[in-house]
């Protein structure tokens, strides 16, 4: 082992050990020897006594992480119960990063939302659903402090047993760097639930949003995923799925280091694919294998040319292609199960520009120049090891003890 150790580059140890009973609580402990980087978290569950029933759930986790001089602090909960013969949601996510150098920085993430369902006629619910975003950043950057409260109103159907379609309408309140700005906004919401055709089983979901503030301002975006599993008795599975995502953003920004603010638009497109399988060996050993590959492009451009401003008359474009492969073997006993493998990730970002508006050429080499410095690619390889089982287990009373173990060894050039 020692001789092991001396030849990593980077080391992970792992434990996980979790608690049920009525209450479950799992900590999580994560040390990184190689970059000093340290995790601790918590999970808190309260389930009802019934276990079919989904009338009262309430789910709260939190934790931090250090990874050299980046601390991470996360902190998200969820509350579902029945009331007034609906179903209210709440749900909320924090994520706070400090930055530690000559100086220190901050940045905080918050979301929350609250949703209330009613039904009012046969496959059709009456929907309330209202959600806040509160971005801050101590650095001065375009978001330095971003806030959207968002109120909407509307129905789901369903119009299929296995198909569920939800439609919204209501108001938008934007304020950035200063400027409020309210707009009326749209959204959307499609479910399929497992289909079986032959021996396979499909599922997906769609989910869009609109924003119009104005003819310079649209904040849009659109998610739909896609999935298909083949699973037979004998213990060997067969999975792939695709996942496409669009986003746009026209955001308020400062020029440089000046007052003066512009919209700059960003669009985003990522394709991702998938696709794996589980071969059984024997009645306790598994062999399988997974792949995805990932392609995404990021268009950057100001909305209009401001003077002696160069950068404003180019739209930068960015794209990225992964690839990750990895495969294992799994070793299943009466127990738990213990898994071996090796990933494998590689990663490549080109940088390029695109003349929009008038602009010399000069200007034009420099900036195309300077984006190119942004290329980047990278290559990693792991090695990973997991055990977990049950060591304790009272079916009668509801209670059961879980543990896991994980390690790994990263290797990256």
């Amino acid at each position: 082992m020692r001789s092991i150790r001396k030849t990593l580059n980077t080391k992970n140890f792992g434990c996980v050990i979790a608690y049920r009973e009525c209450l479950l609580m799992v900590i999580v402990f994560c040390t990184i020897l190689g970059g000093m980087s340290v995790s601790l978290f918590a999970q808190f569950s309260v389930t009802p006594s019934i276990p079919d029933s989904v009338s009262d759930l309430k789910i709260a986790q939190f934790g931090t992480s250090k990874f050299g001089n980046i601390f991470i602090f996360s902190a998200d909960a969820t509350a579902h119960t029945k009331t007034l013969g609906g179903e209210l949601t709440i749900s909320q996510r924090y994520r706070g990063i400090g930055l530690r150098s000559t100086g220190a920085s901050f940045r905080d993430d918050e979301s929350f939302q609250l949703r209330y369902s009613v039904p009012i006629f046969d496959n059709i619910n009456f929907i309330s659903q209202n959600f806040y975003v509160l971005s801050n950043d101590t650095r001065n950057i375009g978001l330095a402090n971003l806030q959207r409260i968002n109120s909407l109103i509307g129905i789901s159907s369903r119009p299929l047993e296995t198909f569920t379609i939800e439609l919204f309408s209501g108001v938008e309140l934007f304020r950035q760097l200063g400027t409020s700005v309210s707009a009326p906004a749209f959204s959307t919401i499609g479910t399929l639930l497992p289909t079986m055709v032959d021996d396979y089983s499909i599922t997906g979901n769609f989910q869009g949003n609109y924003t119009r503030f104005s003819n310079e301002r649209t904040n849009a975006d659109f998610y739909a995923q896609s999935a298909i599993l083949r699973e037979v008795n004998d213990g060997n599975a067969l999975q792939t799925s695709a996942q496409y995502r669009l986003l746009n953003r026209d955001f308020i920004t400062p020029i440089g280091t000046s007052a003066t603010l512009a919209t700059e638009s960003r669009l985003e497109q990522r394709l991702g694919i998938n696709g794996g399988f589980v071969y059984a060996l024997s009645g306790k050993w598994k062999a399988e294998m997974l792949a995805t590959i990932d392609n995404g492009a990021v268009d950057r451009m100001y909305r209009q040319v401001i003077s002696d401003i160069p950068s404003t008359a180019v739209k930068r474009k960015l794209h990225e292609f992964q690839i990750t492969i990895s495969t294992a073997l799994q070793y299943t006993h009466s127990i738990g199960q213990h898994r071996l493998g090796i990933e494998y990730f590689t990663r490549n970002e080109e940088n390029s520009i695109e003349r929009k508006f008038t602009l010399n050429s000069q200007d034009e080499t420099s900036i195309r120049q300077a984006e190119k410095q942004r290329d980047n690619s990278a290559l990693r390889t792991r090695i990973f090891g997991q055990s977990n089982g049950i060591f304790h287990r009272k079916i009668h009373f509801m209670s059961m003890h879980l543990w896991e173990f994980y390690s790994m060894i990263l290797r990256r050039n």
